[in-house]
């Protein structure tokens, strides 16, 4: 899970020349926390 998240802000962090740092992507990007939420609700679907 921590692994995907890194691997998911290293290519925000990447691609947008506007992010300044992990902290800034993890606390203030919104399609990442659509994205984290919704692995995290598929993981709990299929238990």
């Amino acid at each position: 899970m921590f692994k995907r998240l890194h691997e998911d802000i290293a290519g925000i962090l990447e691609r947008d020349p506007a992010a300044r740092g992990a902290w800034e992507v993890l606390t203030c990007y919104p399609g990442l926390h659509a994205l984290v939420l919704h692995r995290r609700a598929s993981d709990l679907a299929l238990d």
